[in-house]
């Protein structure tokens, strides 16, 4: 793709960006920085967007403000993102990329009414504004803003999102949502999380004993769930009310937290063998991923004329 790209000049160096302010800057840059690089997407040139401090590493693509990687120093990617070539095969057509934290948005799964709407709503198919947060000593960010105009297929609402990612000794993204129209509006979402795990048979979830279970899509109840959660085949499974799950990876000698705010819904996903084989990822990799997904489903938001709701998941690694 890249050769389709006309690239900025100097567009082949890494270019770092907004240090923080009160870091002495030798050489150029303090410990805390943001690094802006050139990818082509869709034959466009963009900035991918990687975070850096003492702690770990995220790369940002500003395509669907999509966090790709999240790499604590030392250790394996705590996000799964399918091939390079698949997400490049995405990007190429327009679709969504599988992999990292896609945004849901403005509305989950299927639009309930409009059947030519994309599924999981237009935010992770769009291109979206970087713009430069305040940078701190102690934090480092990067922040990406889309605007719909109210003339889009199934989302008749002048809306602007605000997607923040903030790394400091853990990894925070942020959605904000706000109504720049006249009229209400219900607002389905998730932050899309794939966690990257080392064999999903060393896999348990705990977090979930007591809780509202019910199948995503069919809405079919399920059982109340007592103990450690292990997958076992397919799993699509909406979870409330709760705003923390906890991953033990045995395989990899380490535990995920995935903390929730402005939701009190979990989704957990896994497509199993069967499904697998027919999605954009290599076949086995089901054994390698698992999703803890923030979520307003049942419970979502209604956003009146000028007001935002802001949804959080905040991932912490532990050995």
């Amino acid at each position: 793709m890249a050769g389709i790209c006309e690239r900025p000049a100097g567009a082949g160096e890494e270019r770092r960006i907004f240090a923080p302010r009160g870091v002495k800057r030798e050489g150029g840059c303090g410990p805390l920085f943001c690094v802006l690089t050139w990818v082509c997407l869709r034959g466009i040139t963009v900035g991918m967007i990687t975070l850096k401090n003492d702690y770990a590493t995220v790369t940002v693509s500003p395509y669907g403000a999509q966090v790709m990687s999240f790499v604590p120093h030392g250790q394996p990617d705590v996000l799964w993102s399918t091939t390079p070539a698949m997400l490049e095969a995405a990007q190429a057509k327009g679709k969504a990329l599988r992999g990292g934290i896609p945004v849901c948005w403005p509305w989950f799964l299927a639009h309930p009414t409009e059947a030519g709407a994309p599924s999981h709503g237009l935010g992770r198919i769009r291109a979206w504004t970087q713009v430069v947060p305040d940078t701190t000593a102690d934090t480092v960010q990067a922040e990406f803003v889309l605007e719909l105009d109210g003339r889009d297929a199934g989302w008749p609402c002048p809306t602007r999102a605000v997607l923040r990612v903030v790394l400091t000794d853990a990894l925070e993204v942020s959605l904000t949502t706000t109504n720049l129209g006249t009229q209400p509006f219900t607002l389905t979402q998730a932050l899309h999380t794939y966690l990257r795990v080392g064999e999903i048979a060393d896999v348990q979830v705990t977090g979930l004993d007591g809780l509202t279970r019910r199948h995503v899509s069919s809405g079919t109840p399920y059982a109340p769930h007592t103990g450690p959660f292990v997958f076992d085949g397919e799993t699509e499974m909406l979870v409330a009310p709760t705003d923390a799950l906890v991953l033990h990876d045995a395989a990899l000698s380490r535990t995920l937290t995935v903390t929730n705010h402005g939701s009190r819904e979990f989704v957990v996903w896994n497509p199993g063998a069967e499904k697998a084989a027919g999605l954009d990822m290599p076949p086995e990799d089901y054994r390698r991923m698992v999703c803890l997904e923030a979520a307003n489903i049942d419970e979502a938001p209604v956003v009146a004329p000028g007001e935002s709701h802001t949804l959080v998941t905040w991932i912490k690694v532990t050995a």
